[in-house]
């Protein structure tokens, strides 16, 4: 707490009278990020599914390796109840949302939207263990791949 303080520039009384702990501060933050999230997702409907597709995994992988502090927050933020609860809830929205999206490809569309997932979030991990790995090139190939 500390340290938010000191980045925010509040005060101790002013953070704790808006944020009762650290993870009340990590759900807000959470909750916003989900926001944006959902207001991105709005403004690609529009495009067809491949090109959804794509978009998804270069926008992920745009927000979270361009400040891998936001890395560290989410590996804090699913360490708690609340938090996984609603990571939960957005992992079902999106793979929804997905499925929803690839419905006019696929046979299978939600089990599609489970695999695109995976390969984003299992190349995202590639690249927090490893800085130097880019995932991009390999989701191009991935997401090529999961469309035919």
């Amino acid at each position: 707490m500390a340290d938010i303080v000191t980045a925010s520039g509040l005060s101790k009384g002013s953070l704790y009278w808006h944020f009762e702990n650290k993870e009340a501060i990590l759900i807000a933050l959470f909750d916003q990020y989900n926001d944006e999230l959902e207001e991105s997702w709005a403004l690609m409907d529009a495009m067809p599914p491949a090109d959804y597709v794509k978009t998804q995994g270069a926008m992920i992988f745009s927000a979270l390796l361009d400040d891998r502090r936001m890395v560290e927050a989410w590996m804090d933020f699913i360490s708690h109840p609340a938090g996984r609860q609603r990571m939960s809830d957005l992992y079902t929205r999106y793979r929804a949302r997905l499925a929803e999206t690839l419905a006019g490809i696929s046979a299978q569309p939600e089990a599609l939207a489970a695999s695109v997932v995976a390969v984003i979030e299992g190349l995202l991990l590639q690249a927090i263990v490893n800085p130097s790995f880019d995932p991009v090139p390999a989701w191009d190939v991935a997401a090529e791949s999961l469309l035919h």
